[in-house]
Formats: structure tokens, sequence, C-alpha cells
């Protein structure tokens, strides 16, 4: 299967910039969606207290660090840790190289924000008491300073304004794809999506895409986007739609679909793949 150039269905990472921002038309008002969560939702609000490292080669730091450091172009580093215990972890980057990358894993991880074309991104996910991780910060364009936060995910960290949320979804996805007429690849996948979002406003974040949403119906909203663009005379599209729905406890559930082509100006390369998925999970934060 070919790598999507601008969204994919499974959204592991989620762009840091992209929080807490304003973006969008603000000359017309997305709709909203009124939701009154139960006490306990939004999860811890701050941070906690952080030890500073500055590192210049790879290195062990504890749980709970705020990592700086300079990363080359086609080189990386590798920041290692051990959690105290079960804990929701969420690791943070942001730095001045083009487009530096993310990639964790460990004990039921294997994670990462290649795909976003940033060096501002962070990941989530439930690492294991007494396990070992490795976060690799790398840079295959450019080069920089960077900074690395691993700690207990709560929602100053995670850089979330007071009218988002952050999701975790288990995402099932089924695709079907063809390459000039012939099937080429498919099948079915599940897996983890984390979401930034505000009922509030009217948004949802589909990796560092701000998405408005188009419509509302009682505590469900839809919303879609198409985006195309010819680059060295192969012409790519992605249309998409997804809907999602919230109950006053934080449980969430919903479906959408993709469709995705590349097509070669002469028309004699085509291909084409449609995704349908279903989601369900919670707020965490």
């Amino acid at each position: 299967m070919k790598e999507l150039k601008w969204m994919t269905p499974v959204v592991l990472a989620v762009a840091v910039a992209a929080c807490g921002g304003s973006g969008g038309d603000s000359s017309q008002r997305a709709p909203r969606v009124e939701v009154s969560f139960q006490d306990g939702i939004k999860g811890p609000q701050a941070a906690p207290e952080l030890k500073n490292v500055e590192i210049t080669t790879d290195a062990t730091v504890e749980y709970n660090s705020h990592v700086t450091g300079s990363i080359g172009q086609d080189s990386e580093l590798v920041i290692s840790f051990v959690a105290p215990e079960d804990k929701t972890t969420l690791v943070r980057l942001t730095g001045s190289a083009p487009d530096a990358d993310l990639d964790v894993e460990g004990t039921g991880v294997d994670m990462t924000s290649a795909w976003l074309d940033t060096s501002n991104e962070m990941l989530v996910f439930e690492a294991v008491g007494g396990r070992q991780y490795s976060v690799t910060v790398s840079s295959e364009e450019g080069s920089g300073d960077f900074a690395l936060t691993i700690v207990e995910a709560n929602r100053s960290s995670a850089g979330l304004s007071s009218h988002e949320y952050l999701l975790e979804l288990e995402n099932r996805d089924k695709s079907e794809c063809t390459e000039t007429g012939e099937e080429d690849s498919g099948g079915e996948a599940v897996s983890v999506a984390y979401q930034v979002i505000s009922w509030k406003r009217g948004y949802i974040y589909w990796g560092k895409e701000k998405l408005p949403f188009k419509s509302t119906d009682g505590n469900t909203f839809t919303t879609s986007i198409s985006k195309s663009e010819n680059v060295d005379g192969l012409n790519f599209s992605e249309d998409f739609n997804h809907n999602l729905s919230v109950t006053n406890a934080g449980k969430v559930s919903g479906k959408g679909g993709s469709v995705y082509e590349e097509v070669s100006d002469d028309g004699t390369y085509q291909y084409r793949c449609v995704y349908e998925y279903t989601l369900s999970g919670d707020v965490i934060l």
C-alpha cells in the first residue's frame, strides 16, 4: 500500500502545533455540539515536576523528564526510560529542524510520527510499569535544536486549550486497493488512534488537519474534506468523511471512510484505495 500524502485513517500521532490554535475560516461559525461532561473526564490538568536533561549522545533518562539537544541531518538520538508503574504516557517533541520525527518502541508499543511533516509532534501510549521504552528522535531533512518531554499524560503538557479534549480511540478499518485496474492490497486492521477535538468550537484535528464540523445532530457531528495536488505528473486526491458521537461520560463512537487516488497525467497509471472504518473509545484528557 502506498503512503498517503495528507491523511490516514489510523492516526497515531498528533501535530502539537495544531493544539490550541485558532485556524480555519473565522468568518463562518462551525456547528457546535453541546455536551456537559461528568466530573473527572478531562484528566490531570497540570504537569508534574520535570527533570531537565541536556544530551549530546544516546541516553537513559528518568520518567517525567524534559530533554534538550540538537539533531543533525540523517542522524538520530535514542532516549530510553523506564515507567515507574502503568501510566498513560505522553512524548512531545518540539524543534527547529524542518521535519524531525519520533519513534517509540517498548512493551506493547511500536509507533511513529514519521508521516507528519513537522517537528512539533506528540505520541500517546500506555506504558507498562518496570519496562524500558526507547524514544528515537531522527531527522532526514535538515538539522536543528529539539526539546523532548517524557511525562505522565496531562492537559498542560499536551498543549490543550480549556475547550479541547484528547480522545483515545480503537480504530477498526477495512481497505480495498487497486493499481491500474488490478487488485493490489487491502485487508482489515485494528489499531489505536488519538485525536484532539473541541465540541465547543466545532472542530477536530485529524493528524495535522484542522477540520470544522460540517453538521451536527444532537451529540453527533460530521466532517469531511477533499484535497488534491499534482506532483511531477502524478495527480494525488483524497475525499474523506467522518462522524463521531459522544456521551456525558466521555464515551465516543463513530465511523467514516476515505477514497485515495493517484493518477498519472496521461492516464496510464492509477492507484486507488477505498477505506471504511469504525471508531470507539474515550476522552482521556
